[in-house]
C-alpha cells in the first residue's frame, strides 16, 4: 500500500536517517519529523548552530527515495503503521525512525516469533549444514529465522535463511546497506531466493546506500531487537562479541551451538558456553524452548 497520506512524514523521516545521526538530535519518537524538518529549514543559513547538519538533511530527497524504494517493490513504514514491531521500542533512542521492507509478509506477525541466526561469512561445512538444519527445524515450529543477508553463500546468515525457506518459514534477510543497490551476484540471488519463498529483506536505509562499519552495528542490533532470542552457529573474532552484549543488553536469550575444540570457528560459540553467558543448544527444539521463556 501506498502511504500517501503521510508522505511528508516518511520523507522527512528518510532525509533525517540518511543524511544525519538522528540519535544526535535527541529526537523523541513521537516527535514529528516533518515538523522538525520544517523548523530546520527555517534556521537553514541563519547562522545557527547545526546549519551544516540542516542543509544536508534538507538537501536530501526523501521523497525521490520514497518513489525509487516503491518502484523497486520496497515499502517504507514508520512507528505509527500497524507493520511496525513494537519490539523495537527496546532499542530506545537507537531505534529507527522508519524501516524499508521488501516481500510480501507482514513485518509484524513474522516477528511474533521469530530467532536471529549469527555466525561468520566463511562458514565450515559443519557450520553451514548446521545453521541449515536447525533453522529448517524452527519453520516447522512456527518460527521467522532473522540472519544477516549481505554476505555471501557461505556464510551462515545466508544458510540460515535458506533452510528456514526450506521449512515453509518467513526468512527475513537484514541489510547493513540499502534495500536495494549494488551486489555481487552470489549476494543477489540469496536475496532474491529469500524473497521468492516468502521472505523478507529489511533494511534502515534506502536504495542505493552504501554500507558501513557502523551500519552493520546498527544491523545486529536491529536483527537481535527483532528476535526472540539470538543463536551464534559459529565464529571466533571479536565481532561475535558485538552480537553478544546486543543480545544481553536488549534481554534476548543468548544460545550457542558448541562445536569442535579442533575448529577455530568454534571459538566465541564454546567461550560464551563455558563463562556461562549463552546456553549450549543443540536442536531446534532446544532454541524454541529458550525464545519462549520470552514475553
Amino acid at each position: 500500500m501506498n502511504h500517501s497520506h503521510d508522505r511528508d512524514e516518511r520523507a522527512a523521516r528518510i532525509a533525517l536517517t540518511e543524511a544525519a545521526a538522528p540519535q544526535s538530535l535527541c529526537f523523541p519518537p513521537e516527535t514529528s519529523a516533518a515538523e522538525l524538518v520544517a523548523t530546520m529549514a527555517d534556521l537553514a543559513g541563519s547562522g545557527a548552530q547545526r546549519s551544516k547538519l540542516f542543509t544536508r538533511v534538507l538537501a536530501y530527497d526523501g521523497y525521490r527515495a520514497l518513489d525509487e524504494g516503491w518502484t523497486a517493490g520496497a515499502r517504507y513504514i514508520i512507528p505509527t503503521d500497524a507493520e511496525w514491531p513494537q519490539a523495537l521500542t527496546d532499542l530506545g533512542r537507537h531505534a529507527p525512525l522508519g524501516l524499508w521492507v521488501q516481500g510480501e509478509a507482514h513485518l509484524a506477525n513474522a516477528t511474533k516469533k521469530a530467532v536471529a541466526m549469527a555466525g561468520t561469512m566463511a562458514a565450515s561445512d559443519y557450520g553451514k549444514h548446521t545453521a541449515t538444519h536447525l533453522s529448517q527445524g524452527l519453520a516447522h515450529f512456527g518460527y521467522s529465522v532473522i540472519a544477516a543477508a549481505s554476505a555471501p553463500g557461505s556464510s551462515i546468515g545466508a544458510a540460515a535463511l535458506r533452510g528456514c525457506a526450506a521449512g515453509d518459514g518467513i526468512p527475513i534477510g537484514i541489510l547493513a546497506g540499502g534495500i536495494t543497490g549494488r551486489a555481487t551476484p552470489p549476494v543477489q540471488r540469496m536475496r532474491d531466493s529469500t524473497l521468492a519463498n516468502g521472505g523478507l529483506l529489511v533494511s534502515r536505509h534506502g536504495p542505493g546506500t552504501p554500507t558501513s562499519l557502523a551500519k552493520s552495528a546498527q544491523c545486529t542490533n536491529l536483527m537481535v531487537a527483532l528476535s526472540q532470542a539470538v543463536t551464534l552457529v559459529e565464529g571466533h573474532s571479536l565481532k561475535w562479541e558485538v552480537v553478544a552484549r546486543a543480545a544481553e543488553r536488549f534481554g534476548r536469550p543468548l544460545l550457542a551451538v558448541p562445536g569442535p575444540i579442533t575448529s577455530h570457528l568454534s571459538e566465541m560459540p564454546n567461550e560464551l558456553i563455558s563463562r556461562g553467558r549463552a546456553r549450549a543448544v543443540t536442536s531446534a527444539t532446544n532454541i524454541a524452548a529458550r525464545a519462549a521463556t520470552r514475553p
